[in-house]
Formats: C-alpha cells, structure tokens, sequence
C-alpha cells in the first residue's frame, strides 16, 4: 500500500493507524456513501486513474485488523 486515508464520522480518537497514515474527520451524515463520495471529490488531480481505491467499512464495536499487516 502506498497510501492508507481513514475517514472518522463516530467523533473518536482513531486508535492503531498506521504510521503516515491520514486521518480526517466527517460530519456523521450520509452514512458510507458520504464517506465515498467526499473522497472520490477530493482527489487530486494528478491522480492515476489506474490506481486501486479500497474502501473497507468497521462498524461500531467491532475489530478491524490493521491492514498494514495484510500488505504485500
């Protein structure tokens, strides 16, 4: 992985990120379509159209293994 970004909407710290990654805050509206939309509208635009966007969805009280761990 190249880069890992981390959308917030539940209002808490984000705890075990990995390192570099970025983390920003939402409103808590739209559920994971907002999250998606606002990061599809928020690329730069040097951006290669060939890259792979991973979206992953955690919910509330539940463990998501880092993914740094999973990558190769």
């Amino acid at each position: 992985m190249r880069h890992v970004t981390i959308y917030s909407k539940c209002g808490n710290e984000v705890k075990g990120a990995p390192a570099g990654a970025t983390v920003i805050t939402l409103p808590n509206v739209g559920r994971v379509d907002h999250s998606y939309a606002y990061h599809l509208a928020n690329l730069p635009l040097d951006t290669d159209p060939g890259e792979v966007v991973l979206f992953l969805k955690v919910r509330p009280g539940r463990y998501c293994p880092p993914l740094h761990r999973h990558a190769r």
